[in-house]
């Protein structure tokens, strides 16, 4: 298992209470917590130094994170772990506020995704913003308003829990990357993700995925993300359950590249 050197600086975007914090600190021990105001501030800082970053990569309702696999081929960084964790969601609100005086509710756009269910049955103004954590100081300081976050945050910034477990699923998690700008091969690495880019023709996505199967290999997920460069154009973002130090993963890797205009392993690494 890749050894994490606490002497780094981990680069975690947000406050404290945030998702991404809670995550940091059930990965690492020791290591410092430098908090940033958005994922492409975690990257830039992750590619100037030696240290790591924490991002939020997929949730098992929501889905892939917008922009974070596109921030990761930008200043070609690596993911060198993996740790999924639970997301319980609460509606907060300060001492003042009771639930039914409720005319604003702060959360980030994935967590108001998450708990759309309860949220259809309040007529609350939804206001996305940049994390959990800073939706429960805005609630903390605003009577009538209330955030949806973790019990974490509630406590941290003095907030009330209204309504606890409003997920639309029981079973709501989230997966973390850490990231850094080498790249470490895992000898216990069970996935490895890849990025690449096809040229625009019939059938080349089917020839990529048929590759993948006639060598036996198994993925795990496929996403397709759209290119910002060019208009209705696609990259792909695939995991695979196997580990580069397999000669026949190697080998299909080779006969991938062949076939893609452009093509980046992202990453080989423990999944936990």
């Amino acid at each position: 298992m890749l050894n994490i050197n606490d002497k780094n600086i981990v680069y975690c975007q947000g406050v404290k209470g945030a998702y991404s914090h809670i995550a940091c600190q059930k990965i690492f021990k020791n290591n410092k917590i430098q908090f940033v105001k958005n994922f492409e501030d975690v990257c830039t800082n992750v590619f100037n130094s030696n240290d790591y970053g924490i991002l939020p990569s997929e949730n098992s309702n929501a889905g892939i994170v917008n922009g974070i696999i596109d921030l990761l081929v930008k200043y070609n960084l690596n993911i060198i772990y993996a740790k999924t964790i639970d997301i319980s969601h609460m509606l907060c609100a300060n001492k003042n506020t009771d639930i039914k005086n409720i005319k604003t509710i702060f959360s980030h756009q994935q967590a108001l995704l998450q708990c759309s269910n309860f949220l259809s049955k309040l007529s609350a103004e939804q206001v996305e913003t940049v994390n959990t954590a800073a939706s429960a100081i805005m609630a903390s300081k605003q009577d009538n308003t209330a955030a949806i976050c973790s019990y974490e945050a509630a406590q941290i910034y003095g907030l009330r829990v209204l309504k606890d477990y409003i997920c639309n699923s029981k079973t709501n998690s989230t997966r973390f990357i850490v990231i850094s700008k080498e790249f470490y091969l895992d000898d216990n690495a069970t996935t490895t993700s890849i990025y690449f880019k096809l040229k625009n023709k019939s059938g080349e996505l089917y020839k990529i995925l048929k590759l993948f199967a006639d060598f036996g290999i198994n993925l795990s997920s496929l996403h397709s993300l759209p290119l910002e460069e060019e208009s209705w154009h696609y990259g792909f973002y695939i995991d695979c359950e196997c580990n580069l130090n397999n000669d026949n993963f190697k080998n299909c890797l080779n006969a991938v590249k062949k076939e893609s205009e452009y093509l980046k392993v992202l990453g080989c690494y423990l999944s936990e």
